[in-house]
Order: C-alpha cells, then structure tokens, then sequence
C-alpha cells in the first residue's frame, strides 16, 4: 500500500487536531494593576509530544500568529496564542468557518463570548468581569479550577467595587453566540485521529491476532463519535466508565475496504502515521492468513508488538510474551527455540 504525504495543512484537519488536543483556556489572576484587582489573559493551545513539534511549527505557519514551547524534561512541546487581537482577528474566524463539534464547540462559543466581553472592555466593569469568571470556570471538562477560588475572585471584585464605589453604570449587553456545526469532512476525522485515534494491534497466546481503530472522546463528544460510526458505516460506540465514550471497528474487512483507504487518501501528520504505516502491513498479512504459520506469526509479532508507545501500555513486553509463547509451544505447535530473527530474553 502506497502511502502519500500532505503537502499543506488544510483548515479542517487543524479543528479536527483542535478537538483533540487544542484547549481554549482563559488565566485569571489577582493583579494590583487592575482597578477591579484581577487580570484575565485569554490564550488558545495545542500539545504535542516532542516528537510532533513539526506539526505545531504547520500550524503556527497556517495562522502565522503564537509561539512554540518546549519542555524536554516533560516531552513537551506547546503552541499558543495569547494575544488578543490575534485571538480576535486570526483564531475566532477560523473556529467560526471550520466549526468543532459537540463538547469542545460549547467551549469554543463560551470561549467567544469572553472574547466579545473583552472586546466590548465588559472585564472594566464588575458585570462584565463576574460574567467572564463564571464563563471561565465551565470552560473546559476535567479542569483543576477549584469552586471556591472561584467564589473568592467574585468577592474580591465586590469588595473592590465597594472600595472604590463602582457600580456598572449601564446593565450589561450580553450576546449569546450561536454556532452551527458543520458536517464532518474527511480532513476533520484526520486531524481527529491524529490527536485521539488509534490504531492497535492485539496478540493473544492462541496465536489469535485481532487489528482495532479507535477513537476515543469526553462523554459530552459522544454525538461526535455517533457521528464518526455514520461517516464510515461501520464500528460501535461505546461508553466507558471514565466518563469517556470509545469509537472502535474490528472488523478486518471494514478496516480494509474503510478505514485504510480513508487515511491514505487523507494521511496522518503525527508520527502516529508511521503505526499506520505498521498497521497496514499487519493488516495485509492478516488478510493473506500469513499469521497462521509459525513464521508470520512470529513477523507480525516484531513487527507490531510495540508499535505503540513502545509496547508500554501492554501487560508483557514482547520479549515475555515470546517466552510465554514458547512455554506453550507443546500445546500449539510451536517450535521450542527462539524464532527466527527475534533475540531471546
């Protein structure tokens, strides 16, 4: 299987990147330079591993606004905007034109609407200032933003407001945002995938090798993944006990006829497009039964064992599983010494 290379990244596949791993986020501090003591920095983010950082240098060239950063000892690499009219004139019209989807595009509108106060200097104001605390507060799911920091800016800007007698002199003029979703394209399921999909390779000891594309998401996305099952026709969606909902098909033939064409035709930019390049080849040699012999069984064993995140996630290293293997071979067939090209343990 040929497998091609974007030569631009197009606007749809960075929201599909941006459901995954983008957050709108918006820093609240106490701050003697503010009449109401407290400063709000709106910023839009992007995460990456290290070894990913080219992707955000694309998308930092696309906006041509924000800067990188990296963090070795974590891995780490980030691209933000934190300048407002760059939020205001760059980020906000892309995310209007090339909408998210289910529980982050609620984010993005209240994101909006604190963008829109800001604009309007509503954060000047004890009205406009407490509306965009508590819009920050529900922005995203999971935050480590505790209530009652929340409750003690609120009465720190009451209590400023009293000091220096400053009331909101007009009632505030508040525009709710309204977004509607845009259908989802392919570029959209790529950026996605790449962020939070998957592509997995299962071995059991009874020489059964199953392949699995997955996408997983916050509960509130799960329209999102419903919507994925319907794009490609095939999959299910499940709900996890994490308050996550999982995208997954297992189906050899599906992933064959669907999934593999489908990112081909619209490839990966992470490294994760180099699993996909592994999980192709497994995919072909399952299709052709080449695992049902010792030797292929023992090829796709190398070659997709630790394919992702180098095998940590898995029960047994490869080399164990080898072992174990071996330990059954008088059970299954399987030769006693050590395959062929594969070192022992």
């Amino acid at each position: 299987m040929k497998i091609t290379k974007i030569n631009k990244l197009n606007p749809a596949f960075i929201s599909g990147f941006t459901q995954a791993d983008g957050v709108f986020h918006v820093d609240i501090s106490r701050s003697k330079d503010y009449k109401l003591g407290v400063r709000v920095i709106p910023l839009f983010s992007i995460s990456q591993h290290t070894d990913s950082i080219n992707l955000l240098h694309e998308i930092k060239d696309y906006f041509n606004v924000g800067h990188i950063t990296s963090n070795k000892n974590r891995n780490e690499a980030n691209y933000t905007v934190n300048s407002f009219p760059k939020l205001k004139e760059v980020i906000i019209p892309h995310f209007d034109k090339f909408t998210l989807k289910s529980g982050k595009l609620n984010t993005y509108i209240k994101f909006k609407e604190i963008i829109n106060l800001i604009d309007k200097k509503a954060h000047l104001e004890v009205e406009g200032l407490s509306k965009i605390i508590e819009l920050s507060y529900s922005l995203n799911f999971g935050t480590q933003r505790k209530l009652e920091k929340k409750e003690e800016l609120l009465k720190l800007i009451e209590a400023k407001s009293e000091l220096i007698n400053l009331k909101a002199k007009v009632p505030l003029r508040y525009d709710s945002v309204n977004i509607v979703e845009s259908s989802l394209s392919p570029e959209f399921i790529t950026g996605l995938t790449d962020g939070d999909g998957s592509f997995f390779v299962s071995f059991k000891s009874n020489k059964i090798i199953t392949v699995n594309y997955t996408v997983i998401q916050d509960f509130d996305s799960k329209s999102l993944l419903t919507e994925l099952r319907d794009y490609f026709n095939c999959g299910k969606v499940y709900n996890l006990k994490s308050r996550a909902v999982r995208f997954q098909t297992e189906s050899l033939t599906d992933i064959m006829n669907i999934i593999i064409p489908h990112f081909i035709e619209y490839p990966l930019k992470t490294n994760k497009n180099e699993h996909f390049k592994i999980f192709c080849k497994v995919c072909e040699l399952l299709s052709k039964n080449h695992h049902k012999t010792n030797e292929g069984y023992y090829e796709i064993i190398d070659l997709a064992y630790d394919m992702n995140k180098g095998g940590k996630g898995r029960k047994l290293t490869k080399q164990d599983f080898i072992k174990l293997i071996q330990a059954r071979s008088g059970a299954y067939g399987y030769p006693t010494g050590d395959p062929e090209g594969l070192p022992s343990g």
